[in-house]
This record gives structure tokens, sequence and C-alpha cells, in this order.
């Protein structure tokens, strides 16, 4: 597999939305460290995420503003001059509708305009996510139907309908060239998002309290975080200099895993670390069949990018709960993550 190149962004101007976020800050680690000049557009970050956690926020330009606001989008672009955009800003599934769709259909709409009237943006990778497919499952290539599972697969769905549309206006030949990137659901350090399996177990794992699992035989697919990336600045650089780059693409994880199986492995995961003893109930508690799953077929990330994840599930899994529990004793999260960074690009 191949690795983003440092000599690509060095002195490269990007703009990160979503950037004090879980993949938008370790995102916003990497393109620093290979010195990109980075602006982080986003909403205030959590004092114990990734972003906060890791020191962050000097090594760039921040603006702490919401993604619907138009205004502030344009003065950032004219400003700022990105020239690669990197959209991972949205709102969660436990968002109420209308705002799933104000953030993250027509937020990406208004990004887009903006990124257009810009003259200085070559390439915008804009993150969707598989709950952009059908919501009867099954394995999906990039050509699969579109359908999204209730109001937060149905708003990333309409991302990919409206990029789409975009992308047709405009016309091959604009200079501007998008492309979406379709992933699975992505673990790792730093990621305290509410009712994720992954974040769920660390606050039961560090408070010393039972670790439930809402739904333990559904299946679905998992990557690492900073597989995810690696594919995102990968497909930037493809984007940058190939028209043909500008579609849909899909980053998938592991091989179809229940729930179980992955608690199974931060357990195991925690108590290798020796810190304390978890305490796991894999009870139900949720009533009703678990959803069926939507599995990524990446073949063609792999064919044309040579993309591929580098971790398995077991080592990404072990990655998230290290940094946990480092967060947990008190350690230097910045020198953490970026020993953790390091790792990977040595892996």
């Amino acid at each position: 597999m191949s690795l983003p190149d440092p000599a690509f962004w060095r002195g490269r101007r990007v703009l990160v939305t979503g950037a004090t976020g879980f993949k938008g800050a370790w995102l916003s680690l990497w393109l620093t460290r290979m010195g990109a000049v980075v602006t982080g557009y986003a909403h205030a970050p959590r004092d114990d995420g990734i972003y906060a956690a890791s020191g962050i926020a000097p090594r760039l330009t921040p603006v702490l503003a919401d993604i619907r606001h138009d205004a502030v989008l344009r003065q950032c672009m004219h400003l700022m001059r990105p020239e690669v955009v990197f959209h991972l800003a949205g709102a969660g599934t436990n968002a109420p509708a209308a705002e799933l769709y104000e953030v993250n259909t027509l937020g990406t709409v208004k990004l887009l305009e903006e990124a257009r009237r810009a003259r200085s943006v070559r390439a915008a990778v804009i993150v969707t996510s598989d709950a952009v497919y059908d919501a009867a499952g099954g394995v999906f290539d990039e050509n699969g139907h579109l359908g999204g599972r209730g109001p937060y697969g149905a708003s990333k769905a309409a991302m990919e309908l409206a990029v789409a549309a975009f992308r047709a206006h405009i016309g091959a030949d604009h200079r501007l060239k998008i492309a979406t990137a379709r992933t699975s659901c992505a673990i790792g350090g730093g990621d305290w998002t509410a009712d994720r399996l992954t974040p769920d177990a660390m606050r039961a794992f560090t408070a010393g309290n039972p670790f439930q699992v809402r739904t333990p035989d559904a299946e679905g697919q998992w990557l690492y975080v900073l597989d995810a990336l690696a594919g995102y600045l990968t497909l930037a650089e493809r984007l940058h200099d190939d028209p043909d780059a500008g579609t849909a693409w899909n980053f998938g994880g592991s091989e179809p895993t229940t729930v179980s199986a992955l608690a199974d492995m931060l357990v195991d995961a925690w108590n290798a670390d020796d810190w304390r003893e978890p305490r796991a109930a894999w009870e139900p508690t949720y009533n009703g069949a678990p959803a069926p799953a939507i599995i990524l077929d990446s073949s063609r990330a792999g064919r044309i990018l040579d993309w591929a994840p580098r971790y398995t599930l077991d080592r990404a899994a072990a990655a998230a709960v290290a940094w946990h529990a480092a967060q947990a004793h008190g350690e230097h999260m910045a020198d953490v993550s970026g020993h953790m960074l390091d790792d990977y690009l040595e892996s």
C-alpha cells in the first residue's frame, strides 16, 4: 500500500472542516507534520478529545464557525486561499432530522459553492459514510444503490447526490475537482462520540463501569482512523492532477465482524494494558433485530490508488485502547499521538 507523499503536502494550503472532531483532528495532525499550511474550520473542541488533548491548535489556523455560515466560509476561502479542501464537518446520528439535512446536505452545498468561487481551490474531498447505501444492506461498490438508513443515512446520501449534481453543473473542464469518500466506521484514539461502540467502551473502562453492548449480534465493518485518512490524503493527491478521480470512492475496513467480536478485542486490549479490569455485559440492550450490515467493496481504491488497510481490526482496537489508557494515566498526549502516527507510517 502506498502512503501519502510528504513532498506533495509540504507548504500546501489546506482547509479541513470538522478539524476539531475525531477524524478531522487526526487529519490536521498528519497534515501539519508533513508541512502543510492548515486552516481548521470547526466548532470548539471537547476538552478530552484528540484535538485538545494532543495540542493540535498551535499547529494550524483555527476558524471557529458553523459550516452553514456561508459568509464566514467565503471570507475564510478568500483570506486563507486553500488549494485542497477536506470536508469532514457534519452532524452525527443523534442530531434532529432537520439539523442533519441542514448541516450535512445544505452545509456541503454551501461549502462547494464557496470552493467554486475561490480561485485557489483545485481539489475537494467530501467525506460521507457507508450509510449512503441502501438500508437493506449488502455488499456495495461505488455503483451501488444509494438510499440511506434513517435521517442520518438519507442526509449523507443526499450529500452524494448534491456533489454529483454540482460536479456535473460546473463541468469536467472546471479547475475544481471533487471526490467523495464513503468510509466504514473509523476507530482510534481520541474519539468520544456518543453511542458508538469504541467510545462507549472507553467511557466504561476508564470509569470502572460495566461495558454494555446494545446489539452484540449485529455485523459491520470497522477501519482504523489512520487507514481512512491515508485514503483521503492519497485520493486528494490523485484528484489534484487527475480529473478522472473526481467521483465516489469506497474505503472499507475489516471483513464483516460482529459487534460482540469487536467488543471482545477492546476488552482484551484493555486487559493487556493491565490498568483496570473491565467488566462487560453482552446482553442486548436494544429491542429489535439488528440492521443488515452495509459492506464496502474497496477494490477500486486498491487498484487505482494502491490503498488498503494497514492495520487489522484487532490491531486497530489495541491502538484505540492504548491512546485512551495513556490519557487516563495522564501521559503527554501530543507525544502519544505523534508516536502512534509514526508507528502507523512505519508498519
